[in-house]
C-alpha cells in the first residue's frame, strides 16, 4: 500500500493555447483516472448548448467529457469542462455549482474563484494545474489550494505558448512543481493512482 495523499480531484486552469495543452495531457490520463478532472479555460461565449471545446476534447481522447453542468455530481474519471461566461464552483456537496454574476476581474468564468471553493470544499485532497495563458488568472486560487493543504502543478515557459498565467503562480511560491507539458499527464497519474501503471 502507498503512504502517499489520497487525491480527490484535479483542476486544470488555462487560456491560451489550452486546447493543444489540455488534449496533451488528458491522453496520458487512463479512462479509470480515480479522480474527477474540473477543466476551465478562458474563452469566447457560443450559442448555448455549442460547446465546441467539449466537442474537440471528447473527439481527441479516451475519458469521458461533459459540459459542467448545474448540480452535476462529480465522477472519477470524467472531464468537466466549464462553460463559457459562467462561474462555475465546487462546493462541499461535491456537485457543480453554475452563476451568471459579474466577471471576477478579467474573467467569468474565473479560475480564482473554481479553485477558491475547491481549496475550501477538498483542501489536502485537491490538485490544480495551471497551463499556458495570459495574465494573472488562477495565482490567487493557487495560493487557496497551497493553504488548504492541496498540490499545485505549473507548466514550463519552454513548452507554453503563453507564460504569463504559469509565472502569476509561480511568482506567489504556490507551486510545488513546474513541469514540461509531457510530463503533466504522468504526474497526475503517478499521484492519484501510486500503484497504477500509467498509459
Amino acid at each position: 500500500m502507498s503512504d502517499s495523499p489520497s487525491y480527490e480531484i484535479v483542476v486544470i486552469a488555462t487560456s491560451l493555447g489550452g486546447l493543444a495543452a489540455l488534449t496533451r495531457i488528458l491522453l496520458d490520463i487512463p479512462p479509470n483516472f480515480s479522480c474527477p478532472i474540473v477543466v476551465l479555460q478562458h474563452r469566447k461565449e457560443r450559442p448555448e448548448g455549442d460547446d465546441l471545446l467539449v466537442q474537440l476534447l471528447d473527439d481527441r481522447v479516451i475519458l469521458d467529457v461533459q459540459p459542467a453542468s448545474q448540480g452535476v455530481y462529480l465522477q472519477a474519471g470524467t472531464v468537466y469542462v466549464a462553460p463559457p461566461g459562467r462561474h462555475i464552483r465546487v462546493e462541499k456537496d461535491r456537485r457543480i455549482h453554475l452563476s451568471d454574476e459579474v466577471k471576477i476581474g478579467l474573467w467569468r468564468p474565473a479560475a480564482d474563484e473554481l479553485l477558491r471553493t475547491v481549496a475550501a470544499s477538498y483542501r489536502e485532497a485537491a490538485i490544480c494545474v495551471i497551463l499556458t495563458g495570459k495574465l494573472f488568472d488562477g495565482a490567487k486560487g493557487a495560493m487557496a489550494i497551497q493553504a488548504g493543504g492541496g498540490t499545485v502543478l505549473a507548466q514550463d515557459e519552454a513548452s507554453s505558448e503563453a507564460f504569463a498565467m504559469p509565472r502569476a503562480a509561480i511568482a506567489t511560491g504556490a507551486v510545488n512543481r513546474v513541469l514540461p507539458l509531457n510530463e503533466i499527464g504522468p504526474a497526475l497519474c503517478a499521484m492519484v493512482m501510486p500503484d497504477e501503471p500509467c498509459r
